[in-house]
């Protein structure tokens, strides 16, 4: 059988099989991580989209379900997709957030309403904003939440 021949539905859970990081892993923060997502897949997962046009078209979706903020800049052009493309919100399960809590957060929690693991550094410059944060954070029910916080002197702290 040719991968031709495989339905659409098929193709997707091979490639969500291939393409998804598991939540213990990607929620790890740069200074507890004994694994980076990248090393754990063994390569890019936009590598999977570059196969054919078919590819593309069912893998897309999967890269959002885990997704990593960390500048304003990278959640505007996130929440812009989420609205763009209705159905992908609903596909995010797992959220990183290193930073860019502004108000375009809130938008992308209200498009992804399926979150089950979120967590958050507390360490925010003086010059983020956080009214996004504040107002998602009364919207997400998330099974599973952490924190995390470098303290003085570098000594991490990290509550679950």
């Amino acid at each position: 059988m040719s991968e031709s021949q495989l339905s659409d539905e098929v193709l997707e859970e091979i490639l969500a099989y291939c393409m998804t990081i598991p939540p213990e892993v990607f929620l790890q923060f740069p200074t507890e991580a004994r694994d980076s997502p990248h090393e754990y897949l063994g390569q890019s997962r936009l590598d999977y989209l570059c196969v054919s046009k078919r590819w593309l078209r069912v893998a897309r979706p999967l890269l959002y379900t885990s997704v990593v903020l960390f500048k304003n800049a990278h959640t505007k052009s996130v929440a812009a997709a989420l609205a763009g493309h209705p159905g992908i919100g609903r596909r995010v399960r797992t959220l990183r957030l290193e930073g860019g809590y502004g108000r375009d957060f809130a938008l992308i929690a209200a498009s992804a309403p399926r979150i089950l693991h979120l967590s958050i550094n507390l360490e925010v410059a003086s010059s983020d904003a956080i009214a996004g944060l504040r107002k998602a954070l009364t919207t997400l029910n998330p099974t599973t939440f952490r924190a995390h916080q470098l303290g003085l002197f570098g000594i991490k702290h990290s509550n679950q």
